[in-house]
């Protein structure tokens, strides 16, 4: 049995062990206003739209100064960190180096060609050079001492490390993995660690050499790495913080690139002994890796305007183009000075070696962690929790059927050891008849869920371009339905190549057309030019002529019954097919479908590409492979975006408190950048989604939301809604903006508790913290109020039928592995041998630390997407084998009622994550909060 689970974190015993003294250097507050005056002459901005430049300036020291323990963002100058400082070195800092190169940079970020040459922007540049002076900067140095002994405790009892924990803690863990000499034993390998040049907050180890894997008939070499990320989380109620090691796999590029699709930069790691003296490295640090971004446009470059950096400061060998050219040789694997190119999605030709380490890996270098740092550190455990077992009232939830690869079949049971063809054919028989008797009863489960969400009458249309996807569309939407023959009881032609299916199921009384529509121009690319980004004068436009073309050919379709909302498949062009980003027709489709009433959901063409070479060949073969699988589920989201939930989600526990019935909520705030929309206006937005224990309806709620004198509208009516358009929040600068959203935002969730259907209900609350804490500060760990809700400047609340549960999932959440309690493994450990529990990822159910009875770890079972493997195997064994096992969603149950059993109520938030209409696996959220998070597709557009 696995009742326990280790984390990938260490807990701090000895507090005296964690000091060091480093020094620090505070970005010139004399230089800004001057950088922002000559952004915005650059740029041809006003002041008050423009940023400074700190990503190119990060970007720089990351590529050019060794030794950097951290970096804070926004030059320091932000969340009031710059007491502490801006840059933060394990060395001493050489103010006259440093000058030379931030006035390089400034030469760099602002070239004489691109300014207008008068004498003030003289006076502006060389009155931002004067802020970088060796005696202007020696003001700006200092020390500052990372003291775990310090550590306080916020007033709700959750660790209270000073600011300088979170940034220079990973980079003192880094330190003693990567003493001198230290190397690890991974299998049957010895690997050893180096520290990289890291972000804020987080300390990044990549193993080097690399590993290597010959794979592929032709046993292609592939090199890849171990990499480590490390940083520090507290959790709430918690007097200590975590630190948290993140392993994952960094491949290299290993062959001459031939494609490089898409605008993101990829990182470059690279070892080089600087050029421009010892006074900033001081040699101790030969291993240290440097970063810097490499992009193609047009050609191979460095990113942020870092080449004449480079060639002034850390001159590599090798160019941009030639790096690309020959990545082995740049690696350079026999010697010191090293050129790793990381392999990015979009890079062809692919990468063989898989994604994620096993495990067995993960373990072992964990246990590793912990018997280097055992005097000082220890491992932390949690235990699984005991609930109550589910009664049989509980509302099942429901099974999405899944086609067999190219057949509408089940998929055929494995056979077994030594089975002959007789008696697996029998099985096989008897197995498929089962799954399909299943599947009837999940598509009768479906098709009355669909008459209680939407009515009695279902409108669906496949926009098409090629006649496969029109078919399998077609059939994947009877496949869902129940039908046996895939195919409708009546079939009509209309004039433009439209036909008109439709089916009826006299046992739900439910009618449903089809329409199957050739899609034609639609999909295409955005009327705007491809050497330029457009403005949103030229976006705007580009979207009413396309509205126009969609709006023509919906008039011009044949009638049907009037149904104002129905449902939409588009076949469009892959991500990474248009050739830049703003060509893309994805985000106006959306809007522009919602404006005629449809919620549209897509399926992408990518089966019917002319192949341009071998590794266009295996991705086209594998679309064509998955296309009656992606049919499904496009069918499946478009039901789920009209408000489908085939069962109420009822969970009843025997013996347990729980009030039944119960309405469900899940908050959710949009963020859009201005990238994200289609007018290139930013965007906050936050929305409500609830569901109730003894319903399949599905509702939403967002700021000015009102139908029938309610603020809850119909789930399709709310998105549509948003679709056409959203008042952005009023504000000009971001201490405003941030005032403004919580106001807003308190406003809005003051609303939500007010309205009947909650005030009058027992009721449970959810909300991600990463997503909604800026906009609610009561949701950040040392805010949390046990069971008193605080929103703005007024007094904490107790609200009556209320519970709130706060959810962290992703990087804030930390790896694991199962513990077997009986059964043990011999696991090498440096140079020794040591027995430990068996090591598993095939464990699912609610963990706790056993002393913090407010805060759990749900864990799910391990997705269907994942190899059938069974413990035991090693990267080294499978390099060419995805892998990773299910993540940790933490649970802190923020508010509860007198008498509520915390474990009650996080187990019913962990079972909420299996209802789901188009996934059989585990959702990362509860149902109503992933529901809310998917309604943020259709805020595209900025009034």
């Amino acid at each position: 049995m696995y009742n326990e689970i280790r984390l990938l974190s260490l807990r701090l015993k000895n507090p005296s062990a964690v000091q060091q003294t480093y020094s620090c250097l505070k970005f010139p507050k004399d230089a800004v206003a001057n950088l922002k005056t000559l952004s915005a002459i650059r740029d041809n901005r006003t002041e008050n739209t423009v940023n400074l430049p700190s990503t190119s300036l990060v970007h720089a020291v990351r590529a050019c100064i060794p030794d950097i323990a951290s970096i804070l963002p926004g030059l320091g100058l932000t969340g009031g960190r710059n007491s502490d400082g801006w840059i933060f070195s394990s060395a001493p800092i050489s103010t006259p180096y440093f000058s030379v190169f931030f006035r390089h940079w400034l030469n760099v970020e602002y070239p004489s060609e691109n300014l207008r040459g008068d004498c003030r922007e003289e006076q502006l540049k060389n009155g931002a050079i004067a802020a970088f002076t060796p005696d202007a900067l020696e003001k700006l140095t200092g020390e500052v001492i990372l003291d775990a002994a310090q550590w306080g405790q916020w007033e709700n009892g959750t660790a209270k490390p000073d600011s300088l924990t979170f940034n220079l803690l990973p980079d003192f863990l880094a330190t003693q993995l990567t003493a001198p000499g230290l190397r690890f034993k991974l299998q049957g390998e010895w690997i050893r660690f180096y520290r990289c040049s890291s972000k804020e907050g987080q300390a990044e180890l990549i193993s080097f050499p690399p590993l290597k894997a010959s794979l592929g008939k032709q046993e292609t070499d592939f090199y890849y790495s171990m990499a480590i990320a490390i940083d520090v989380e507290t959790v709430p109620f918690q007097a200590e913080p975590e630190a948290r090691f993140n392993i994952s796999v960094r491949r290299w590029v290993s062959s001459e690139v031939k494609k490089f699709v898409g605008n993101h930069a990829v990182s470059v790691y690279f070892r080089n002994p600087l050029a421009w003296g010892k006074a900033i490295d001081s040699g101790k640090n030969t291993g240290y890796f440097q970063v810097a971004p490499l992009i193609w446009r047009g050609d191979y470059h460095w990113d942020s305007n870092l080449l004449p950096l480079l060639e002034q400061f850390n001159p590599l060998s090798l160019k941009p183009a030639e790096i690309c050219a020959d990545p082995v040789k740049a690696l350079n694997l026999k010697g010191d000075r090293n050129i790793a190119l990381t392999h990015a999605d979009g890079i062809y030709p692919v990468h063989r070696v898989g994604k994620g380490w096993f495990t067995e890996d993960c373990r072992q270098i964990t246990e590793q962690i912990i018997e280097l740092l055992q005097d000082d550190w220890a491992p932390i455990n949690y235990l699984r929790v005991s609930v109550p077992k589910i009664a049989k009232s509980f509302a099942t939830p429901y099974h999405s059927p899944r086609p067999n690869k190219n057949s509408w079949d089940a998929t055929p049971p494995k056979r077994l050891k030594d089975e002959d063809d007789a008696t697996y054919q029998k099985r096989a028989e008897k197995v498929g008849k089962q799954k399909y008797h299943e599947r009837l009863i999940e598509a009768k489960r479906l098709r009355e869920g669909i008459v209680a969400c939407v009515g009695k009458h279902l409108v669906l249309e496949i926009w098409y371009q090629n006649t496969s996807s029109r078919d399998t569309c077609a059939q994947a939407v009877w496949f869902n339905l129940g039908r046996e023959l895939l195919e409708a009881d009546t079939s009509q032609n209309y004039p433009d190549g439209v036909v008109v299916d439709t089916c009826y199921f006299p046992e739900e009384d439910l009618t449903v057309t089809l329409l199957k529509i050739e899609a034609r121009g639609i999909p295409s690319a955005l009327a705007l030019k491809s050497d330029k980004k457009p403005n949103e004068r030229e976006i705007l436009a580009a979207f009413k002529r396309r509205q126009e073309e969609i709006s023509q050919r919906i008039r011009e379709l044949p009638e049907v019954p009037k149904i104002s909302e129905r449902g939409a498949i588009l076949e469009i062009a892959g991500q990474d097919q248009w050739e830049k980003s703003w060509l893309d027709p994805y985000k106006i489709c959306r809007a522009v479908f919602a404006s005629e009433g449809r919620l549209l959901q897509y399926i992408t063409q990518e089966h019917e590409r002319v192949p341009k070479n071998e590794g266009d060949k295996i991705g086209i073969a594998r679309a064509k492979e998955t296309l009656n699988s992606r049919a499904t589920s496009s069918v499946q989201d478009v039901l789920r975006a009209l408000g489908v939930q085939a069962v109420p989600p009822k969970i009843v526990l025997k013996g347990a408190t729980l009030p039944d019935p119960l309405v469900y909520v899940g908050v959710w705030l949009v963020n859009r950048t201005s990238e994200t929309t289609i007018n290139g206006k930013g965007l906050q937005l936050p929305i409500a989604v609830m569901l109730r224990s003894d319903s399949n309806q599905v509702w939403i709620t967002y700021p000015g939301a009102k139908q029938n004198g309610s603020i809850w509208l119909p789930y399709s009516t709310g998105q549509l809604e948003i679709a056409s358009g959203i008042t952005p929040i009023a504000a000009e600068t971001a201490p405003e903006k941030r005032k403004a959203l919580q106001k807003s935002v308190t406003d809005f969730l003051a609303n939500v508790l007010q309205s009947k259907e909650i005030r009058r209900n027992q009721s449970l609350i959810t909300f991600d913290a990463c997503n909604f804490r800026q906009a609610l500060p009561w949701l950040q760990d040392r805010n949390l109020i046990k069971d008193a809700l605080q929103m703005g400047d007024a007094p904490p609340k107790t609200p009556d039928k209320l519970r709130i549960v706060r959810i962290r999932e992703g990087e804030e959440t930390p790896d694991w592995y199962g513990m077997h309690s009986k059964v043990k493994d011999l696991i090498s450990i440096f140079d020794q041998t040591k027995e430990l529990p068996k090591a598993s990822e095939m464990v699912q159910g609610l963990f706790w630390n056993g002393v913090n009875d407010r805060v759990f770890l749900s864990i799910a079972q391990k997705a269907s997407t994942m190899p059938a493997l069974r413990g035991g195997y090693s990267k080294l064994d499978r390099p060419e084998t995805s892998w990773s096992s299910p993540q940790a969603v933490e649970l802190t149950m923020a508010h509860l009622q007198p008498n509520d059993e915390p474990s009650h109520w996080a187990f019913l938030a962990h079972q909420l994550r299996s209802y789901s209409l188009a996934y059989n696996d585990n959702l990362v959220y509860p149902i109503m909060l992933n529901l809310a998070r998917q309604a943020s597709d259709y805020a595209l557009l900025v009034k």
